[in-house]
């Protein structure tokens, strides 16, 4: 009876750390891979923007179990096939106050150059 409770335990921690892994890793590509590229490049590989308006920047979101991850550009959406991603921000959030518990940026200063 304790190995059959012991291997149901061992069990469901597994099945925790493989949910916890899904959710801790990240559905969009390596930003830095993307920095540089027009935003209708980005918008290609990613698909649709967040339906949230924002003035500064243009959010990709994926939800994921209990977190939800963001990737955040400053390229206007103009159309611009000029207008290069110089800033991508990555950050994975938190459902309780909406806090982030991970955030990465890469910056590309010779776009536009």
């Amino acid at each position: 009876m304790t190995t059959i409770k012991s291997k149901f335990f061992l069990l469901l921690f597994l099945a925790a750390v493989a949910y916890m892994a899904w959710v801790c890793v990240s559905p969009f590509p390596r930003p830095a891979a993307l920095v540089g590229l027009s935003h209708q490049a980005i918008a290609a590989q990613l698909g649709q923007t967040d339906a949230e308006a924002h003035d500064k920047f243009v959010r990709w979101r994926r939800d994921r179990g209990p977190g939800s991850w963001t990737l955040d550009t400053d390229a206007p959406d103009t159309g611009d096939a000029k207008a290069c991603a110089f800033r991508l921000r990555l950050s994975l959030w938190t459902p309780l106050g909406y806090v982030p518990v991970y955030t990465n940026e890469w910056n590309d200063l010779s776009c536009g150059a």
